[in-house]
């Protein structure tokens, strides 16, 4: 079902052709499922690109032209000099109006093949640069080396982040005229709790919580970087206080992911007893339901860009705990919507945790309190309007 989202001043832009372009599938159907819905509502002539699998599947058989070519997540550079070929030939023929990239890889690489292809604008969405401050300094060095390169081919970056806008024109990465604060958003009516709070004993039956349990929630693809060890690691201190606490980790590896834990949280889970206490519900779309089976939301990750799912959690005005990172520190208002601590720090985590378990006053209070942040500054209609808004004045010009 496409949003409905009033498009700059009513226009259509049928004879526009716009390339959006993500290393993986499923980004179209998470992140970008609003924004591509609002271009096909909208009248462009729009083209999706990225890898071969189930999730470029659904998007034809939603009605979308996919074309696919392969994107890997690695460092082999043979491949991606091969994939460069591909998209450039592609982009060529197609002769494009907008080149939209998203995804570390494929925006590194599109840029460069748009560019080659001479393709008259070119646009990248930044969801979280790659590089961070938890890096080692030469890596992310190579790294900015490298956005500088493909953002002297890019006329407009959008970001997620307004951490990442500050990043960009102090690392000298584009100018302050090229880039602006999109930021992420939600629908605020599909994560309205007072609709959804009626399926929370459906979902928690069957996940198999007790309906009195207190139950601690996580969302994320299983890689190192989001935290999920030093959570499972935490649960045996929350159940000293807690022992009818539960945590639910809803999501799964994706066959590109290079550091997946998935095995190593469950020998954890084995090893800490804790079996009967960690539910693992693999990849699941849904998430208000979900959340609303959950008391309290984590999220611990070494690095953000602007995370969606908080945000979402925040609107079913449940309260969170999220590391004191870029994009988390930029959605949670600490001590006030909820509790920031440092990434990897697995007895600060716990203790967070505990107190919003057992102050449940508190908890209520930064639930709403997320509610109504969101409310304010993260409305999905908002988002896409900017970027639609944004795309229109580059084509006229």
């Amino acid at each position: 079902m496409q949003p409905t989202i009033a498009g700059p001043e009513g226009e259509t832009h049928r004879h526009i052709k716009i390339l959006e372009l993500a290393a993986v599938g499923i980004a179209f159907k998470t992140i970008l499922k609003d924004l591509i819905e609002a271009l096909a509502a909208h009248d462009y002539d729009l083209t999706i690109v990225c890898s071969d699998g189930p999730y470029a599947a659904e998007l034809r058989q939603a009605g979308y032209r996919v074309k696919t070519i392969p994107i890997r997540r690695n460092l082999n550079v043979f491949r991606h000099l091969i994939t460069l070929a591909q998209l450039y030939a592609f982009i060529k023929k197609e002769r494009f109006d907008i080149v939209h990239t998203h995804t570390p890889v494929a925006s590194f690489l599109g840029r460069i093949a748009a560019r080659l292809a001479r393709t008259p604008a070119i646009v990248n969405t930044v969801h979280g640069f790659y590089f961070h401050e938890d890096m080692h300094a030469v890596v992310r060095k190579a790294l900015i080396a490298l956005e500088r390169f493909v953002g002297r081919f890019t006329d407009l970056t959008f970001s997620v982040s307004s951490e990442d806008v500050e990043t960009a024109i102090r690392e000298r990465i584009c100018r302050a005229d090229r880039i602006m604060v999109v930021g992420n958003g939600v629908d605020l009516r599909k994560f309205d709790p007072r609709s959804i709070e009626p399926e929370r004993r459906r979902i928690r039956d069957e996940l198999g919580l007790p309906q009195g349990a207190a139950v601690v929630g996580a969302v994320g693809r299983l890689v190192r970087e989001k935290g999920f060890v030093e959570l499972v690691q935490a649960m045996p201190r929350v159940l000293e206080v807690e022992p009818q606490a539960r945590l639910v980790i809803v999501g799964d590896a994706l066959p590109s992911d290079r550091r997946s834990v998935k095995e190593r949280l469950l020998e954890l889970v084995e090893s800490l007893k804790l079996n009967d206490k960690v539910v693992f519900t693999g990849l699941r779309y849904d998430m208000p339901e979900l959340l609303s089976a959950m008391d309290l939301f984590v999220l611990p990750s070494y690095r953000e860009g602007m995370p969606l799912v908080l945000l979402e959690a925040m609107a079913m005005a449940r309260p969170a705990v999220a590391t004191r990172v870029r994009g988390c520190r930029e959605v949670v208002v600490d001590g006030e919507t909820g509790i920031l601590v440092p990434p990897r720090e697995v007895p600060v985590l716990a203790d967070a945790i505990v107190r919003l378990l057992v102050d449940k006053e508190l908890a209520r209070r930064m639930g709403v309190a997320g509610r109504k942040r969101v409310e304010e500054r993260f409305d999905r209609d908002v988002v896409i309007v900017k970027q639609l808004d944004a795309l229109a004045r580059l084509v006229s010009s």
